[in-house]
């Protein structure tokens, strides 16, 4: 069985930052109104969702998804599958 090729630590964090912000827009949440409800300030959550947010760990990632009404699971499959799509410009 061919094991899939690796993620890197980047990438992913893109792929939460994705999903994070699919998911709050589907709820029609303003950025302000998550960075608020989350506890963390408006330019965390740009980074967050920029995916350039080094320090985001399980207890943000919680916090994040209990105020869309979600499980934290959810944002991190949909985090990984954006994660794995391929790169614009490049051919698979």
């Amino acid at each position: 069985m061919a094991s899939k090729p690796r993620v890197t630590h980047a990438a992913f964090r893109r792929g939460i930052g994705v999903a994070v912000r699919t998911f709050r827009e589907a709820e029609g949440m303003e950025p302000g109104k998550l960075a608020e409800l989350s506890e963390f300030d408006l330019g965390e959550l740009d980074a967050i969702e920029k995916g350039e947010y080094l320090d985001l760990g399980v207890w943000g990632l919680e916090r994040i998804a209990a105020v869309l009404g979600i499980r934290p699971s959810q944002i991190m499959a949909l985090g990984e599958t954006v994660a794995n799509r391929p790169s614009k410009g490049k051919r698979t």
